[in-house]
């Protein structure tokens, strides 16, 4: 599961509405995996999570691992 967050810079708040995944996913070392659309330039040009050029991020994902 992973969530992704982007932090205002006006309140100082991480944005609640994210784009989140709740499905388990297995990854080999060669793949990848991602959202193709997450915000548009525009709007986030617009938007109070853009300052001087720099976006704050944070992503959280859960990790399981096989039992040994």
């Amino acid at each position: 599961m992973s969530s992704i967050h982007l932090r205002d810079w006006t309140t100082s708040k991480w944005s609640t509405t994210t784009p989140t995944s709740s499905n388990l996913r297995t990854f080999s070392g060669k793949s990848g995996w991602g959202f193709n659309t997450y915000i548009k330039s525009s709007v986030l040009e617009a938007s109070d999570y853009l300052k001087d050029d720099t976006l704050l991020i944070k992503c959280t994902l859960w990790v399981k691992c096989a039992s040994h």
